[in-house]
């Protein structure tokens, strides 16, 4: 369990490194927040496979909020370009 928590530890401060680089390097913002999803789905199944119940921290809930705004951004951003699209087959161009 302890060499968990460790993995589990270092996935949570990479994740705020690359918060905080989306920041500084703006151009980059995308995959960088591709790259947090990805991470939190790894951190996420280390946990799932976890031989013990893991109890989740306040961390936790903070990357699982981050990661559920950055997915609902992305799901808004689809959702104009499919919409924008729509419209511009009906002949309406904005």
């Amino acid at each position: 369990m302890e060499e968990l928590s460790l993995n589990l530890s270092i996935l949570g401060k990479t994740l705020d490194v690359l918060l905080s680089l989306e920041n500084r390097w703006p151009e980059r913002k995308d995959e960088l927040q591709k790259t947090y999803v990805n991470l939190h789905t790894i951190r996420q199944l280390l946990i799932r496979e976890s031989p013990r119940p893991y109890k989740y921290t306040e961390e936790d809930n903070r990357i699982g909020m981050e990661v559920a705004m950055i997915k609902q951004i992305e799901h808004d951003r689809l959702t104009k370009i499919k919409l924008k699209a729509q419209l511009e087959e009906l002949g309406m161009y904005l």
